[in-house]
């Protein structure tokens, strides 16, 4: 029953596991060239690891938007941005990591704005004062 979120939860359970066996089906069909579906063997394990994460991530983002919280979604991602994905990415490029690295970083970027942004939320500062929550906090 979609109104239970059946039709959510059945795309959580099946999305990364169709991901992981459709590895090789899905970059041929957006490319012939070889090389390029090397290149897409290396991100696709960060592609569907990193996935659920931003998954909630983004989700937790819209939560965060709709309660006009943006000076933090600024702050965290300004911090995400400058205190892991630039500095793993600059790493990348010195010692040659490649794409693995990019996608390493990019990751790491996920998961600090989804570390921070579960605490903030748990910790509701980002509740506007007057409203009530389901759970009546």
């Amino acid at each position: 029953d979609a109104g239970d979120g059946g039709v959510a939860k059945l795309a959580q359970a099946t999305e990364v596991p169709l991901l992981v066996v459709l590895h090789g089906v899905i970059p041929p069909l957006f490319t012939n060239d070889h090389h390029v579906q090397q290149q897409a063997s290396v991100l696709w394990p960060w592609l569907v690891a990193m996935m659920p994460f931003a998954g909630v991530l983004f989700a937790l983002d819209g939560v965060l938007l709709g309660a006009g919280d943006l000076a933090f979604m600024r702050n965290v991602t300004a911090l995400a941005a400058f205190g892991g994905f630039l500095p793993l990415v600059l790493a990348t490029s010195v010692w040659g990591l490649g794409l693995g690295g990019i996608w390493a970083a990019l990751s790491l970027f996920i998961g600090i704005r989804l570390l921070t942004g579960v605490l903030h939320w748990r910790g509701r500062a980002w509740l506007v004062p007057g409203t009530l929550t389901v759970d009546g906090m």
